[in-house]
């Protein structure tokens, strides 16, 4: 027969501190019994994983994924053939949410010779040009290659949760100064990037 407790001057009254774990089934507190305010240092060890979506209380401009491709593939891109996709230079992105932006940044070294004249770049997603960089040009007195660092930055509103691609278009116009060679990279220790980082509204 189970002990019958009533109030505090009842029979069979509970003394302060004198419950003890093993006398508390499984499971009998809910999260109902549960007070608001529990102490940062009693959420040690592993939590359980929670999604940010359900997260409160943070700012705006989150980071919420980070996708970059990387390649050592040497490319000489052709005087007057009009822009190309650069071979290495795409990556996809599927945005979590129609509000977020997309960062997208691109590195690469390169090297010109003499009157190599003009080199351009797009920054393109699909078939929809973003941004295009005109006159990264580099002329020298002599023929030896000439080193010149490639940067394109650009934060764009796609409005949609698909998947969607990145790439850098690449020109070379030489304006009839005589020719060159536009290298991009040269073997692996000249690395480029295409990263993109979705931001959260």
């Amino acid at each position: 027969m189970p002990t019958e407790i009533s109030g505090s001057t009842g029979v069979n009254k509970i003394t302060d501190g004198t419950v003890v774990t093993a006398d508390i089934a499984a499971d009998a507190i809910t999260d109902a019994k549960i007070a608001t305010g529990i102490t940062a240092s009693k959420l040690t060890g592993a939590l359980p994983a929670i999604s940010g979506a359900s997260l409160t209380g943070i700012t705006t401009g989150k980071v919420l994924q980070v996708v970059q491709a990387t390649s050592s593939t040497s490319t000489d891109v052709a005087v007057r053939s009009g822009f190309n996709d650069l071979t290495g230079a795409s990556a996809s992105i599927t945005p979590s949410a129609t509000s977020s932006k997309i960062l997208v940044i691109f590195n690469a070294q390169s090297w010109m010779t003499l009157k190599a004249a003009e080199a351009n770049l797009q920054v393109v997603r699909g078939s929809t040009v973003l941004t295009q960089s005109r006159g990264y040009a580099i002329s020298s007195p002599s023929y030896d290659w000439q080193p010149h660092h490639l940067t394109e930055v650009h934060l764009d509103s796609p409005s949609t949760t698909s998947a969607t691609t990145y790439k850098i278009k690449v020109e070379h116009d030489d304006y009839s100064y005589g020719g060159g060679t536009w290298r991009i990279n040269a073997g692996s220790t000249n690395s480029m990037s295409l990263t993109l980082l979705e931001i959260g509204a």
